[in-house]
């Protein structure tokens, strides 16, 4: 149950390893749960992720939607205006994740959030 990556690879390239390796240890704590009337996890697998700003790129934003995972990371700061030519597909990612970020509901329970799944992932560990 272990999700550390080698050191040698940006965040942005095993976001997607690491959201499996998740999901994995997800399954296996459902496993363990008791059978009740409802289940405590969200059986289709992760929906929804709040990461930290080093995982913000154009690219991981498109593999997470494609990977149908609603994001909330923070942009990093930007040396000037981004350019958009060709990257259609990055733009719409990027806006769509800004745009959850700007939401009240994200601004109320992002912090919260996080320190819950900071809290659930290192119990997954």
């Amino acid at each position: 149950m272990d999700s550390l990556q080698e050191a040698d690879q940006g965040d942005t390239t095993t976001v997607l390893e690491t959201l499996a390796q998740a999901g994995e240890n997800r399954a296996a704590l459902m496993e363990t749960e008791k059978p009740s009337g409802k289940p405590k996890m969200h059986l289709p697998g992760i929906a929804e992720a709040v990461i930290d700003k080093g995982y913000h790129s154009g690219e991981t934003l498109v593999m997470l939607k494609n990977a149908e995972v609603r994001t909330c990371i923070p942009e990093k700061k930007q040396k000037g205006q981004r350019h958009w030519d060709g990257k259609g597909e990055q733009q719409q990612a990027v806006y769509a994740n800004r745009l959850r970020r700007r939401r009240n509901l994200w601004k109320t329970s992002a912090t919260e959030a996080r320190r819950a799944d900071r809290a659930k992932l290192c119990t997954l560990l």
